[in-house]
Order: structure tokens, then C-alpha cells, then sequence
């Protein structure tokens, strides 16, 4: 809850944090809420991933992947 309330009222287009190994994004206004997951040891039903960023002076786009296939994963 310190990141979400320190990033909205500074008005960060995007907060990474990680510890918890469970990959997700949340979107609370404008701003993007992400966590990588783990490369190792998910701590989810999910298989271990990673995301790859894409930030341009225009957009913010982002990709969840696989670790040990590189396929994309569709949904979160």
C-alpha cells in the first residue's frame, strides 16, 4: 500500500516491485503495478516467468514470458 499511495501522488507512470514471485499487473488510474514474477521459484500455480519492458517517451508495453520456453504468456 506505500508504493500505490508514494507513486500516485507523485504521478509515476509505472512501479515495479518484486518479493512476493507471483507475476501480475494492476492499473489504478494511470499508473501500471507490476511484479515480474520469479525466473525459479513461483510462489503461484503459475510457471516461473519474467517480463520484458518497452519504455518510449510515447508508451509503456510489456510482456510476460516463460522462463524456461520464452513463449509468451497470455494471460495473467
Amino acid at each position: 500500500m506505500k508504493l500505490l499511495n508514494h507513486t500516485l501522488s507523485n504521478e509515476y507512470d509505472i512501479a515495479l516491485y518484486g518479493h512476493t514471485h507471483v507475476a501480475r499487473v494492476d492499473k489504478v488510474n494511470d499508473l501500471l503495478m507490476m511484479n515480474p514474477g520469479s525466473i525459479k521459484s513461483p510462489r503461484s500455480k503459475m510457471v516461473p516467468s519474467y517480463l520484458i519492458l518497452n519504455i518510449t517517451k510515447d508508451s509503456i508495453d510489456y510482456v510476460f514470458k516463460e522462463a524456461k520456453t520464452n513463449i509468451t504468456i497470455e494471460n495473467l
